[in-house]
């Protein structure tokens, strides 16, 4: 781990380790830096590295990856069908950009509350969330 003098100061680490993916992150202050440094540092003694990490992710990146990994190998031709536009045309358009630390009970009850007055909500699937 390393802190360097960039356009600010740069905090770079490996996320576990030799041949682990090189992280980084900028901040306009040194202090803001040694701070970072100091919880990647606590974090990884922790073994709580990795949910620093995730807790980056968008709400896409993990239903991409759900769709790849769980949806497609293990649900019928039909789920899928089923699934596919209620994902694209209502839950990715309406919270793809959040992170999931974001995705709080509060937004998913605004997010339902949308669906409903949208008309969305009065549809069996839809009535699940």
């Amino acid at each position: 781990m390393s802190i360097e003098r960039t356009s600010g100061w740069r905090v770079r680490w490996r996320d576990a380790g030799r041949g682990s993916t090189r992280r980084s992150r900028t901040f306009k202050r040194k202090e803001d830096a040694k701070v970072f440094e100091a919880e990647i540092t606590r974090r990884r003694s922790l073994g709580e590295l990795a949910y620093l990490e995730a807790s980056r992710r968008t709400l896409a990146d993990l239903a991409g990856e759900w769709w790849e990994l769980y949806a497609k190998p293990n649900l019928a031709h039909n789920t899928l069908a089923g699934y596919a536009p209620l994902l694209d045309g209502h839950i990715l358009p309406r919270l793809s950009g959040l992170r999931l630390r974001e995705v709080t009970p509060e937004v998913l009850a605004c997010f339902r509350a949308d669906l409903e007055a949208a008309g969305v909500a009065d549809t069996p699937c839809a009535s699940r969330w």
